[in-house]
């Protein structure tokens, strides 16, 4: 018997997790939401986003900054981020940001949070073409309706200050006592 498509997606753990929990009724849309952040975190810190962000911190904090400094500034930053795709998609996404006129110090903020939603989109069209290969489409259907349930309901902003923080994402608790089952 199979444990599921989603033990042999080519993904991190924590991306795995997450579509196991997206797959299995058990878990309502909280709790999948729940494993969303650990998923971004671990490849952020994979990824060395932390240190990206620490470089370009300072060009964006200064708002006497002109848009050729922080240009430039991304600019290294595409160059050292070969390789690391959510890190190459933050600078992709600040650089947006910018090009779209918006100014203030919440530019790499909402910059990150649009990476963040950009990548997991990416993950999750990857786990379903996964799904549809290895399960039946209405197994698929409903994993992904599940999913993106999922990711609509999360504040990519409030995950996007958290990393960038450094502060310390909650685990997703494990539930392993008899009364955190499925709820009646």
């Amino acid at each position: 018997m199979s444990d599921g498509p989603h033990r042999s997606l080519n993904m991190r753990d924590a991306w795995k997790k997450l579509f196991q929990r997206a797959d299995r009724n058990a878990y309502e849309i909280p709790k999948i939401q729940e494993q969303i952040p650990v998923a971004f975190k671990d490849d952020f810190v994979d990824q060395r986003c932390g240190a990206l962000l620490d470089s370009l911190s300072p060009v964006f904090k200064d708002q006497g900054q002109l848009f050729q400094t922080k240009q430039e500034a991304l600019e290294k930053a595409r160059r050292e981020t070969a390789g690391r795709p959510l890190a190459r998609l933050m600078v992709d996404h600040i650089e947006q940001v910018i090009g779209d006129g918006r100014s203030g110090g919440d530019q790499l903020i909402e910059g990150v949070a649009n990476a963040l939603q950009d990548h997991i989109a990416r993950i999750s069209y990857q786990g379903e073409e996964h799904y549809l290969r290895e399960s039946s489409e209405a197994r698929t259907n409903r994993m992904a309706e599940r999913m993106h349930s999922a990711m609509q309901g999360c504040s990519y902003d409030d995950i996007a200050k958290q990393l960038m923080s450094g502060t310390a994402l909650p685990r997703a608790p494990k539930q392993d006592g008899l009364d955190e089952g499925v709820p009646l």
